[in-house]
């Protein structure tokens, strides 16, 4: 396995924001059918990581990175990011559209997560940078190896750090993907 990492930077202006979302989340309804995520709550971000098949499966090294910072998934580090307000998506692997319309958390009739090799994504809060006033940024770091995930990782992102900002204020959104690269990513 492979792994690479991409930094992308966007800039929009808080005019065009809501535009360009709903833009966004028309494509992605009407070319690939997928339902919005629902963030993880804390319970279901520790569940997910109680089996260590999962880290194994979806990260790098079986490492969390998160802000270039690679953590190991410890209850202890993942409390953590829970505490500093970073927002959790996970999805399965969908093949057809029909699998992706059901509820994209599998779970046994506990609440536990089944791990899988899905997609996640974890997004900062936003916070101020200096790059002119009321400008905000936020990161999104991405693990999976679904370009079709990753895409409705990003919108649920965007949406999610849109909605935490201060009104009225532009965001900088940066976006880091931790892709595994396997025969069938070529094709897509």
């Amino acid at each position: 396995l492979t792994f690479f990492k991409v930094v992308v930077s966007v800039i929009l202006p808080h005019d065009q924001l809501e535009h360009a979302i709903k833009l966004l989340k028309h494509h992605m309804q009407s070319a690939y059918g997928r339902k919005p995520l629902d963030a993880l709550t804390p319970e279901e971000v520790l569940s997910l990581f109680e089996n260590s098949h999962t880290a194994e499966e979806l990260l790098p090294k079986g490492l969390l990175i998160q802000g270039w910072l690679p953590l190991s998934t410890h209850k202890s580090n993942l409390e953590l990011l829970i505490q500093r307000g970073v927002v959790w998506f996970h999805s399965e692997h969908c093949e057809e559209t029909s699998d992706c319309e059901s509820n994209t958390k599998s779970r046994d009739t506990s609440g536990t997560i089944f791990p899988s090799s899905g997609f996640l994504s974890l997004g900062t809060p936003p916070y101020s940078v200096p790059l002119g006033d009321g400008m905000y940024r936020f990161d999104i770091d991405l693990f999976g190896t679904d370009p079709i995930s990753a895409k409705t990782h990003v919108l649920q992102q965007l949406i999610k750090g849109v909605q935490l900002l201060p009104p009225g204020l532009t965001p900088v959104p940066q976006w880091k993907e931790q892709i595994v690269l396997e025969q069938n990513l070529k094709r897509h």
